[in-house]
């Protein structure tokens, strides 16, 4: 049993240590970040579907996100539906933001060490893996992150009930992370499973997938807990200091991601030999 464990550690060791590995969390980061426009441009959407950007509402935008990133929120909820100019850039964001996921894919192939498939095939397998990862996103971002923000906006609504003083609202509280950790667990596998050029079992990615969600959830709660009791707008450093954390954040739940791909090529190289 002990020489069992040494040996996954040093294959673990060996995968993230290669050249790629080390560049892809950074890599990830940077695409993941671009991910946020077309998430901002899905929720000002969503808004003016609906149709309820009353003042107060704006208000609790204000207090609660940064000044430009709800500046961006109010003008999309603004904008008709049919605007051009907001597809013009919706479009090319995903496509560039798909350059992270097909780094997924190549790196995969790497340590799975496998031939790449055709690129068209991987670039289209990039671009609905992305899709995938933005509802990931979104749902950290509505749920988990800004869930309580979001009440807040439903009891601007809901006049006559102060809604986080509701029942609603502790059964959100006490759901939100087992809810959490089962969609992150899912996608994470599908990813996990989808990136390689290979058939994988389920199972075979099982332990990495357990590892990035467990800490996808803790690294959101810590940020969570910053964004709702300890961050501030209303200064230039404090403005600084969130987009900071922000991209603190992304960068750490990428390099999880990385690190539960190695546990999974780990165990994968074991079972081989």
């Amino acid at each position: 049993m002990k020489n069992k464990v040494k040996k996954v550690i040093n294959h673990i060791y060996k995968n993230i240590n290669r050249p790629e590995m080390g560049v892809l969390p950074g890599h990830l980061a940077f695409y993941f970040l671009l991910m946020l426009i077309p998430l901002l441009t899905l929720l000002g959407s969503l808004l003016a579907s609906i149709n309820f950007l009353t003042s107060s509402i704006s208000d609790i935008l204000y207090n609660n996100l940064p000044q430009n990133i709800a500046d961006l929120i109010i003008f999309i909820s603004k904008q008709e539906s049919s605007n051009v100019s907001i597809w013009m850039l919706l479009i090319p964001t995903l496509i560039l933001a798909s350059n992270g996921t097909y780094s997924m894919i190549i790196t995969s192939n790497s340590i799975y060490k496998v031939k790449n498939a055709n690129y068209f095939f991987n670039r289209t397998k990039a671009f609905f893996m992305l899709i995938l990862l933005i509802t990931l996103f979104l749902f950290l971002l509505l749920v988990p992150t800004f869930g309580n923000v979001i009440f807040k906006i439903i009891g601007a609504i809901i006049t006559d009930s102060n809604v986080t003083e509701d029942i609603s609202y502790f059964i959100f509280k006490i759901f939100k992370y087992p809810l959490t950790f089962f969609a992150v667990y899912l996608v994470v596998k599908i990813l996990y499973i989808a990136s390689p050029n290979i058939k994988i079992e389920r199972k075979q990615v099982t332990f990495g997938a357990l590892f990035t969600s467990i800490m996808w959830v803790i690294c959101t709660w810590l940020y969570s807990y910053y964004i709702e009791y300890m961050s501030t707008y209303e200064t230039f450093y404090g403005g600084i200091s969130n987009l900071l954390f922000l991209m603190l954040w992304i960068y750490v739940i990428s390099y999880i991601f990385v690190l539960g791909m190695a546990m999974n090529a780990s165990k994968y190289e074991i079972e081989k030999e």
